[in-house]
């Protein structure tokens, strides 16, 4: 399908649309939705972010900011990388149940799985994997993290 196809397709579905009206959902037809559950802690890592910067500690009472060591404290040799893109590991605990999820991949596997040894994000917790949306600057990273993770299962 060419270009002038494709926008003669989509004009000509938008015309149907408007024509005939998208179905209308009652409430009685509309799903139950699960209730969102109240976290006790949400800890947020940046894995990658485009810069290395943080709110001062201290900044709010309802937000607890600690900042990791450049330096990886097992090797002296290794840094934390920052690039484009976006990489966040979340750790969400209610009571004595605690959930780690990861959330976007950044834009290299390289700067993901450095900055995850150096943060201390053990990949065999990972519960859950989010994809915000599909530019590559968010899912650069995962192809690789996955290549190096898929064998080891996940947790119990």
């Amino acid at each position: 399908m060419n270009i002038p196809s494709r926008r003669r397709f989509v004009v000509g579905s938008v015309a149907v649309i408007a024509a005939c009206g998208l179905p209308r959902i009652t409430s009685a037809q509309s799903p139950k939705l699960a209730a969102v559950p109240t976290v006790d802690t949400l800890v947020i890592r940046v894995l990658t972010d485009s810069s290395y910067d943080t709110p001062r500690a201290g900044s709010s009472k309802w937000v607890k900011v600690k900042r990791t060591s450049f330096i990886s404290t097992t090797n002296f040799r290794k840094a934390l990388h920052n690039e484009w893109g976006l990489a966040l590991a979340l750790e969400s605990r209610i009571g004595n149940d605690t959930r780690n999820l990861l959330l976007d991949y950044g834009y290299t596997p390289e700067a993901l799985l450095n900055n995850m040894e150096i943060m201390s994000v053990d990949p065999s917790n990972v519960q859950a994997m989010i994809l915000s949306h599909g530019h590559f600057d968010h899912y650069g990273g995962l192809i690789g993290f996955l290549q190096r993770y898929r064998d080891k299962p996940p947790p119990t």
